[in-house]
């Protein structure tokens, strides 16, 4: 069929809206959005379920033109409409966890049809750790959970086949139940150092050899790279020997229990301090700003232990270095 190059914007307007119902005339049911989607400026009601399109050309115009009002992009993760994902809070960095990473999230789940909640992590007030990619959650999970960045927040919805299948769970979730789950990925492989969550640690490439880590009063040989909101405030690029707990701090002090309680020699790892584990209401100017969190990538060259034989200062043992195999500790040397 030729259209005239002089038909009206209206006309486009109108011929869009048909190619997108067009669409889904051939498409298989997936789940209902209940409000307007906006194509070309007009606000179409949907009263009926939207449809999970089939072909190349539809799920294009999914991915492309399907915008809930209020929310963001809701886009296809399984190819096949039984997971969408549009997401209410960008990421930060392009970073993504990986299968058999240890992922942590705040979550609601509730039912498509009614909207009725079955289950909370925020409710409970403590957030959900599992492994990725294991089938020790549902697929959907699984399936949408590994295309989130840290500090995301996103709306899966999941199709029965994805979720509970026939059968569904418990008393609050029905057989053949399409799931929604508001999910905030927190952090992934991140080791909790303070009971309170102010502290956490995620190991990096190298893991470091050994089996003890320093303790407090140590001289610890670090290198470290510290940051704020992205923004670097601080570099020591050459070596440099600290004592961990000593009169005149050289490191906030949620660093310094993260290297006692998790890092060998030879490790690197990137340390995330709440404010009270860092710089406090002072803030550390003009990079820091008052009850900021930090981030320090720290590697751990090698450490002096210091034993204090009497504990009163008098004999003081200095053990120069770490050896790589099990040795005996230097208060085994000192007594």
């Amino acid at each position: 069929m030729q259209f005239s190059r002089t038909r009206s914007v209206l006309s486009e307007m109108l011929f869009s809206v048909v190619i997108m119902v067009a669409a889904t005339a051939f498409a298989t049911p997936v789940s209902s959005y209940h409000g307007a989607l906006e194509l070309s400026g007009f606000a179409v009601p949907l009263k009926q379920a939207w449809h999970a399109p089939v072909g190349r050309m539809e799920r294009g115009l999914l991915a492309d033109s399907l915008r809930l009002r209020g929310g963001g992009e809701v886009t296809d993760l399984s190819g096949d409409g039984g997971v969408l994902k549009e997401i209410l809070v960008e990421g930060e960095g392009e970073e993504m966890p990986e299968k058999n990473d240890d992922v942590c999230v705040h979550y609601v789940g509730t039912l498509e049809s009614d909207g009725s909640k079955f289950d909370s992590s925020r409710d409970r007030e403590a957030p959900f750790t599992f492994k990725l990619g294991q089938g020790k959650v549902i697929k959907g999970w699984d399936t949408g959970v590994a295309t989130m960045k840290k500090g995301e927040k996103a709306v899966l919805t999941i199709r029965s086949d994805y979720g509970y299948g026939a059968e569904g769970s418990g008393d609050k979730i029905p057989g053949n139940a399409t799931l929604k789950f508001e999910v905030e990925l927190l952090r992934w492989n991140e080791k909790e150092i303070t009971p309170d969550g102010g502290v956490f640690l995620r190991p990096g490439a190298k893991k470091g050899s050994g089996w003890r880590h320093p303790d407090r009063g140590d001289e610890v040989l670090l290198k470290w790279t510290a940051r704020c909101n992205g923004q670097v405030f601080e570099e020591q690029h050459e070596p440099l020997l600290v004592q961990l707990g000593g009169p005149t701090p050289r490191l906030p002090v949620g660093v310094e229990r993260a290297i006692c309680k998790e890092m060998k020699k030879g490790a690197e790892a990137l340390v995330t301090c709440a404010p009270k584990y860092a710089f406090g209401a002072l803030g550390f100017p003009p990079l820091v700003p008052p009850d900021s969190p930090v981030e320090y990538e720290v590697e751990l060259l090698d450490w002096n232990a210091i034993h204090d034989v009497h504990k009163d200062g008098g004999i003081v043992v200095k053990c120069l270095g770490q050896l790589d195999s099990y040795g005996p500790l230097c208060d085994d040397g000192a007594r």
